[in-house]
């Protein structure tokens, strides 16, 4: 082999290697099939490539958004092999975070945030729903419902019932629709 043949196949063989990994912009989604695809622009250049499958961490899920930055993998530096490896929106990224620390969030301020100090916090800007057939929550010390109202009724059309073990203390008035039952004690001051 001829010296300038070799250095053909390596120039060849760099080139392909420098093509291998690519920022994308987001210019079109589709998250109805079994694999969520994009359409995107290579940055720097006009081209558009179609149909792009956005590989996702299993049991993570996201749709993301036209605008979005992700990186392009070519395989084998081929431009009609490629995936989508990463995303990110930096007009919609969480900040703040201190090293770390671990967050889910989404572009309307929603988040899951696993902060320092063993402390889990959620913000739903508007409503968070739990749909469970049993739901336990354990508090070793306290737990705390900061509100106006709290509502509480039946998820099926029958009687709620509320057990609560252990003392009461209101500091208010107490107002019943039905009868007070103190089978072992008494009602009134």
């Amino acid at each position: 082999m001829s010296e300038q043949t070799l250095q053909n196949q390596l120039d060849r063989l760099h080139r392909r290697s420098l093509m291998t990994v690519a920022p994308i912009k987001i210019t079109a989604t589709n998250d109805d099939d079994a694999i969520h695809r994009v359409q995107g622009r290579v940055n720097g250049t006009p081209e558009v490539i179609d149909n792009i499958g956005v590989m996702q961490i299993y049991g993570l899920a996201s749709h993301a958004m036209v605008g979005t930055d992700a990186t392009g993998l070519f395989v084998g530096g081929q431009r009609s092999n490629v995936v989508v490896i990463a995303t990110g929106n930096q007009q919609y990224r969480l900040r703040g975070l201190k090293p770390g620390e671990v967050a889910l969030y989404t572009d309307e301020g929603d988040y899951v945030r696993l902060n320092r100090g063993k402390i889990v916090e959620i913000k739903a800007q508007e409503e968070l729903k739990i749909i469970t057939k049993k739901l336990t929550i354990e508090a070793e010390d306290k737990i705390e419902i900061k509100t106006k109202k709290i509502a509480i009724g039946p998820a099926d059309g029958d009687p709620t019932e509320i057990d609560i073990q252990g003392n009461i203390q209101l500091d208010g008035n107490l107002n019943a629709t039905g009868s007070i039952n103190a089978p072992q004690g008494h009602v009134g001051s």
